[in-house]
C-alpha cells in the first residue's frame, strides 16, 4: 500500500477537482462556446460508440462532406484502447469522452511521477523523494497544456505517454542490454500513434531524441554503450510504428490527398504562435484573455481561441524553474532541461524566432499551432522546479543522509497543495461549464429536416444540408450587444449554435452535412475542398437584394446542386426561387434567426447525365465553374482517366434507362440499373483512393467527375447490378503489417518473460 499511495493520490486529487465532468457537465470556449471538446471529440465519440455496436469500423463517413476517410483523418482514435474502453461503457458520448480525458491525465501525471522518483532516487531513498515527484507530477498533469488541450483529447493522450518515455530512455542509458525495452517503448509509440494526432506525435518522439542525444553526450559513455542504447530505442520505435501502421498508413494517404500534400504555407504554420506578449501570461495567465468587449477587434487581436497557447505551470513552480538555472553546472538534469526548454519556447514563437525557420522543414511544415511547442517548455520546467526545491530544502532544512525528514515532507505537501489550487480551478474559466444534456438537446433545424424527411417515398434516399459559415451569427449583432444583455444570454447564445450544426455535430445528430470547409481544420480531401471554398468563401456569391434579403447567384446554385445539396440553413434573410423555408429557429437574444431551406429540384444522389466532356486534368475545376455548365446535364471527365480515343456518346434517357432504385450504407452502395444504350453512372460521393467498383461481379474503373465526384462507365446495355465498396488498400496494408508487429510484440514479452523466469531460478538455485 506504501508504493501505491502516490498512485492513489494521483488518482482520489484528480477525479475530485474535475468531478463535475463526470457528473454530465462539458465545457465550453467562452468567447464562442463551440470547441473541439463538445463539437468534435463527442461526436467522434458517437461515432465510435456506433460502431462497436455494428461490429463495424468507421473507415468511411458519409455524413461529412460528400463523403470523408474519418479513420484515416485520425481524430476518432478508433484504435486506442482507452477510446475503446470508454466507448464500451453504458454512457452518454460526453461522459465518455470525459472520463477518457481524466484517466489519461492519471496516466500522464503517474508517468511523471515515476521519472521524477528514477532521477531523485539516484540520491537515495526516502519518503521525502516520493513527495518531490508528487510535486513534479501534479505541475505537470494540472499544467496549461493539460488543463489548455482539455477540448484536445488526443493532444493529451500523445503526451501523456511522454514522460513514460524518458522514464524507458534513462533506463535503457543506465542499465545494459535488455530486451525487455523494445517492446515497453514500443507500445509508448504505438499508443501515440493510436490517439491519432501525428503532430503531437512527431513533436514528442523530436524531444525523445533530443532528450536521448543530450543525456549521452553529457553521460560521455563509451561508444559501445551508446550504440547499444541507440540500437533498443530505435527498434522500439520501429516496432511502435510498425503496430501503428493500420492508422498511420491511411493518414498517410490522406496527407498525399488532401490540401497538406505539399505542405503548409509559412503563414498557416504560423497560425497561433505564441506572441512576445503572451509571455506575460506564464504570470498572470489570463492577462490577454477576456470576455469585454464583444467584438470582431477583438477576437482578431486575441487570435481566437485564446486556449491553445495557455501555458500556465503555477507561479511557485515558475519562480522555483527559474531558481535552479544558476545551478546550472551542478547537475546534468539543469542542463538537458534548461536547454530543451529554451529551445522548444523558442519554436513556440514560430517566425518571431530564429529557430522558426525549422518549421519550414518537413514533417514540421505540415502542421500549425507552433504555441503547442510550449508544453516541453512547460514540462521542463516542473523538473527544473523540482530540482530547485531540492536544493532550497536542503540547504534550510538539514538531515543526515538517508534520513526521513518529516519537516520537508509538510512542505513539500504545502507547496503541492498551493500549486494545485492556484493551476487546476483555471480549467474552468479556460471553459465554462454547461449540462451536457441540455447542450446536446436536438436541435429544431434538425427536428424541421427530420420531420421533412419522414415525406418522402424514397427511404433511400440521401438529403445533405449544405451548411453556412461555421460563425454564421458572429457576422451581426452579438457581438456588438449592450454588455449586460451579453452577460444575461452568454450561454444561451452558445447553445443557439447547436442550430447550425458546427463542426461535426451532423454525426451526433445523424445528420449529412455537405459542408466541410471549416468543420475539419486539419486535413481535407483536395478535390471537393476546392468546391467547399467555392461555396463558401468564393466572392461574389451572394448578391443583396435588400437590406433584409439576400439570394444567391447562379454559380453558388449550380455548385450547391453539384455536391448533391437538398436542404440548406441559412438565417432567414434567404429570399431566393431556388429554395424554400420549411423551419426556422427564433432567438429571444439578438442573434440572427436561422431557417432551414430545401432545395427545389435537388439533383439525385445517382445521375445519368447527358452531356459528357473531356478536359484536360488541370481544367476540371474551371470547367464546373464556367457559366455554362449546367450540373443537371453535364458530365466533366479528366483527360488522364479517358482514352482519346474513346468514342464519346451521349445516352439516350427514357423510361428503361434510369438509375432504378439504390442502396446505401456507410460504405457500400449497391445500384439496380436498366439501360438501352452505353452510358456513364454519376456518383455524388467523393472521389477517393479506396473506393472499388463493379458492373455485375466484374470490377470497373472509378472515374474522377466533375471535379470531385465518382462515376462509371456502363458499357453493356441491359439490366445491371452495380456494386461500390470501400476497401482501402492503405488500411489492408496497414492492418497486415500492424498485425506483424503485434505478432513480434508478443514474441518479445513471451521471451523477455521466459528469458527472466530462468534468470531467476539460476540465482535462487544458486543463493542455496
Amino acid at each position: 500500500m506504501k508504493k501505491l499511495t502516490p498512485f492513489l493520490i494521483i488518482i482520489a486529487t484528480t477525479l475530485i477537482i474535475f468531478s463535475r465532468f463526470l457528473l454530465g457537465y462539458v465545457g465550453i470556449t467562452p468567447f464562442v462556446g463551440t470547441n473541439d471538446y463538445t463539437d468534435l471529440q463527442v461526436p467522434f465519440r458517437s461515432v465510435l460508440q456506433n460502431s462497436i455496436k455494428s461490429n463495424q469500423l468507421p473507415l468511411w463517413e458519409p455524413r461529412i462532406s460528400a463523403g470523408f476517410p474519418l479513420l484515416a483523418e485520425g481524430q476518432t482514435g478508433i484504435f486506442h484502447p482507452l477510446n475503446i474502453l470508454a466507448a464500451l461503457l453504458p454512457v452518454p458520448a460526453y461522459i465518455s469522452v470525459s472520463i477518457n480525458i481524466l484517466t489519461t491525465i492519471i496516466i500522464s501525471g503517474i508517468g511523471m511521477y515515476l521519472f521524477s522518483l528514477n532521477w531523485l532516487q539516484k540520491k537515495g531513498e526516502s519518503r521525502e523523494n516520493k513527495a518531490y515527484a508528487l510535486f513534479t507530477a501534479f505541475t505537470w498533469c494540472y499544467s496549461g497544456f493539460h488543463l489548455n488541450h482539455f477540448a484536445h483529447l488526443n493532444n493529451i493522450n500523445v503526451l501523456s505517454m511522454l514522460p513514460w518515455q524518458l522514464l524507458i530512455i534513462d533506463k535503457i542509458i543506465a542499465k545494459k542490454f535488455r530486451l525487455l525495452y523494445i517492446p515497453l517503448y514500443a507500445t509508448t509509440v504505438a499508443l501515440q500513434i493510436f490517439s491519432g494526432h501525428p503532430q503531437f506525435t512527431a513533436y514528442a518522439l523530436m524531444f525523445n531524441a533530443l532528450y536521448f542525444l543530450i543525456t549521452n553526450v553529457l553521460d560521455r559513455p563509451n561508444f559501445k554503450k551508446f550504440i547499444l542504447s541507440s540500437v533498443l530505442i530505435s527498434l522500439g520505435l520501429i516496432l511502435g510504428i510498425v503496430i501503428g501502421a493500420v492508422q498511420l498508413l491511411p493518414t498517410l494517404e490522406f496527407t498525399q490527398n488532401s490540401t497538406r500534400q505539399s505542405g503548409i504555407s509559412e503563414e498557416s504554420s504560423n497560425f497561433l504562435s505564441l506572441r512576445i506578449s503572451d509571455l506575460s501570461t506564464f504570470i498572470a495567465p489570463f492577462s490577454n484573455f477576456t470576455q469585454e468587449p464583444r467584438s470582431i477587434g477583438r477576437l482578431a487581436n486575441i487570435g481566437w481561441p485564446f486556449d491553445e497557447r495557455y501555458s500556465y505551470i503555477g507561479i511557485l513552480p515558475l519562480f522555483l524553474a527559474i531558481f535552479a538555472l544558476p545551478f546550472i553546472l551542478k547537475d546534468k538534469r539543469i542542463i538537458i532541461f534548461s536547454f530543451l526548454g529554451l529551445f522548444f519556447l523558442l519554436l513556440s514563437l514560430g517566425n518571431q524566432s530564429p529557430t522558426g525557420i525549422l518549421l519550414r522543414i518537413p514533417p514540421l511544415n505540415m502542421f500549425r499551432l507552433p504555441a503547442k511547442f510550449t508544453v516541453f517548455f512547460q514540462f521542463s520546467m516542473a523538473i527544473l522546479a523540482t530540482y530547485a526545491l531540492t536544493i532550497i530544502l536542503n540547504k534550510y532544512i538539514k538531515t543526515k543522509p538517508f534520513e526521513q525528514n518529516n519537516k520537508k515532507i509538510v512542505v513539500i505537501t504545502l507547496i503541492i497543495i498551493i500549486t494545485i489550487l492556484d493551476t487546476a480551478p483555471k480549467v474552468y474559466t479556460l471553459y465554462p461549464l454547461v449540462k451536457g444534456e441540455d447542450w446536446y438537446q436536438t436541435p429544431q433545424t434538425v427536428l424541421s429536416y427530420r420531420q421533412d424527411l419522414q415525406k418522402t417515398q424514397n427511404p433511400n434516399d440521401f438529403a445533405p444540408i449544405l451548411g453556412q459559415d461555421y460563425n454564421i451569427q458572429l457576422q451581426k449583432q452579438y457581438l456588438f450587444q449592450d454588455p449586460s444583455l451579453w452577460a444575461d444570454h452568454q450561454t444561451e447564445v452558445f447553445k443557439n449554435n447547436r442550430e447550425i450544426l458546427p463542426a461535426f455535430n451532423m454525426l451526433y445528430y445523424n445528420v449529412p452535412l455537405l459542408s466541410n470547409a471549416i468543420n475539419s481544420a486539419g486535413l481535407k480531401v483536395g478535390y471537393y475542398s476546392e468546391i467547399e471554398n467555392e461555396l463558401f468563401f468564393a466572392s461574389p456569391k451572394v448578391k443583396s437584394q435588400t437590406q433584409t434579403q439576400t439570394s444567391y447567384s447562379k454559380p453558388y446554385w449550380s455548385l450547391a446542386r453539384l455536391a448533391g445539396a437538398k436542404y440548406i440553413i441559412h438565417d432567414q434573410t434567404l429570399v431566393d426561387d431556388n429554395a424554400e423555408l420549411i423551419g426556422k429557429s427564433s432567438f429571444s437574444t439578438g442573434q440572427d434567426q436561422i431557417g432551414l431551406y430545401k432545395v427545389k429540384d435537388p439533383l439525385p444522389f445517382i445521375q445519368i447525365p447527358t452531356n459528357v466532356q473531356i478536359v484536360e486534368d488541370n481544367q476540371t475545376f474551371d470547367a464546373i465553374s464556367s457559366d455554362k455548365f449546367n450540373p443537371q446535364t453535364d458530365l466533366i471527365l479528366s483527360d488522364k482517366q479517358i482514352d482519346k480515343n474513346t468514342n464519346i456518346q451521349a445516352p439516350q434517357i427514357n423510361s428503361d434507362n434510369q438509375a432504378t432504385t439504390y442502396t446505401k450504407t456507410a460504405q457500400q452502395i449497391e445500384i439496380n440499373l436498366k439501360s438501352e444504350s452505353p452510358e456513364y453512372l454519376l456518383i455524388r460521393q467523393t472521389f477517393y483512393p479506396g473506393w472499388q467498383a463493379s458492373i455485375d461481379d466484374q470490377n470497373t474503373e472509378i472515374l474522377r467527375a466533375n471535379h470531385a465526384f465518382q462515376a462509371i462507365y456502363i458499357k453493356n446495355p441491359g439490366a445491371h447490378k452495380i456494386k461500390l465498396q470501400y476497401i482501402p488498400k492503405s488500411f489492408q496494408n496497414g492492418l497486415l503489417i500492424s498485425e506483424i508487429g503485434l505478432s513480434i510484440y508478443i514474441a518479445l514479452l513471451v521471451t523477455t518473460i521466459f528469458i527472466g523466469y530462468k534468470t531467476k531460478k539460476s540465482t535462487n538455485i544458486s543463493t542455496r
